[in-house]
């Protein structure tokens, strides 16, 4: 009778036993259960996540093969479900980064990240980051590669250094609408015409150019409205001091984000130095064609030309006397009146005649006619009228 009454206690005590080890697998589930909701809680908010960023991500393995990525990157690679477990180089890439897997394998060994950018055939700019995949142990189980879109940056970095380029341009900048007013005015335009930015922004063309000019501007922005192809042009403008300069004119049509024309802006190129050059250079030809003796120096005394009937005279040769002092070939004595004659001549008379004194190849002094003629840029040609 004992013997069953200890088996029945046994019993009762394995029972137990069994109800406890039970209600703790009804724990262990219960907490098992939590934690495969919160596991799948936690997979669809990835899976949201990865498919509302806007940054393209590709999770690599140690061997570079792709192990999930986010729908953006779809921009710069064209992968789909199936693509997952394949080398990544085997995926043809939409942008102009040839290095991605090169340094993807050194981000994996040497476990230093990398940035760097590149441009898809469609002009889209991406920046892109690797860094090593880190497990919650620390472990290096991959690398990952992002894709940040900076096409608005790399637009913003473009039209600020245009901004710069056109503020600081030597040449005139403009932008006009079609009635003529005018919205913007560079330095260059505050240094050709002598009107300041904040007296010509709002006004009309007319006011700054003056009435002469005013058929032709409203002919240019009526053409450039209606889309017709403007070559660049010379013409004429009116400077704020009343001068007339030569300019050449370039002219575009600005539109908006629907290809609405907008505005004309011109570039304009004040000419009088290239246009003084041009007619120095067709006057010294005509100079140097005359059989008398012609000597042209420049605004500082300097030769920078002379005949062949100058070179007999003078006993020199062309290519040694450029460069020299005009000065060599008169009389030491003869200085205080040449320096007179050309500053008459200078202020745009001509010398006729004038009674001079040349120091000729033999050594000798000899008393010439002499014509000085200004020539633009402060050049003077001189004349010798009659040979000895």
């Amino acid at each position: 009778m004992e013997e069953l009454q200890s088996i029945n206690e046994e019993h009762e005590t394995a029972r137990e036993e069994l109800q406890s080890v039970n209600e703790e697998l009804v724990t262990t589930n219960c907490q098992l259960e939590s934690k495969v909701e919160e596991l799948a809680a936690a997979n669809d908010d990835m899976a949201n996540l990865m498919a509302s960023t806007d940054i393209g991500t590709i999770f690599l393995d140690r061997k570079l093969h792709i192990k999930r990525f986010t729908p953006a990157v779809t921009h710069v690679y064209n992968l789909i479900e199936t693509d997952i477990g394949r080398p990544l180089s085997d995926i043809a890439a939409n942008l102009s980064y040839s290095r991605l897997i090169v340094d993807a394998a050194l981000v994996l060994n040497t476990l230093v990240p990398r940035v760097s950018e590149g441009s898809t055939r469609e002009g889209r700019w991406f920046r892109v980051r690797i860094l090593p995949y880190r497990t919650t142990e620390g472990v290096i189980d991959g690398v990952v590669v992002t894709f940040i879109d900076i096409t608005d940056q790399k637009l913003l970095e473009s039209r600020s250094r245009l901004a710069t380029v056109v503020r600081d341009s030597n040449d005139a900048v403009t932008l006009v609408d079609f009635t003529g007013r005018i919205l913007a005015w560079n330095r260059g335009a505050e240094r050709i015409y002598g009107f300041a930015e904040t007296e010509a922004v709002g006004e009309t063309i007319d006011t700054v150019f003056g009435e002469p000019r005013q058929r032709e501007i409203r002919d240019l922005l009526r053409r450039v409205a209606a889309g017709d192809r403007i070559e660049p042009f010379e013409t004429a403008r009116q400077t704020r001091e009343g001068r007339t300069i030569p300019v050449q004119v370039t002219a575009t049509i600005l539109r908006d984000e629907q290809q609405r024309p907008q505005a004309v802006a011109t570039t304009e190129r004040d000419l009088t130095e290239i246009l003084t050059g041009r007619l120095q250079q067709q006057e010294i030809a005509l100079l140097r064609a005359l059989p008398l003796p012609v000597v042209i120096e420049d605004g500082n005394g300097v030769l920078i030309d002379l005949n062949g009937a100058a070179e007999a005279l003078f006993g020199t040769v062309r290519d040694q006397a450029i460069g020299q002092p005009a000065a060599s070939l008169l009389p030491p004595d003869d200085g205080a009146e040449s320096e007179r004659l050309l500053a008459l001549c200078r202020q745009g008379q001509t010398v006729r005649c004038a009674a001079g004194r040349c120091r000729l190849g033999d050594g000798s002094v000899r008393a010439l006619p002499l014509t000085l003629i200004s020539l633009p840029a402060g050049t003077v040609a001189t004349i010798v009228e009659a040979l000895p």
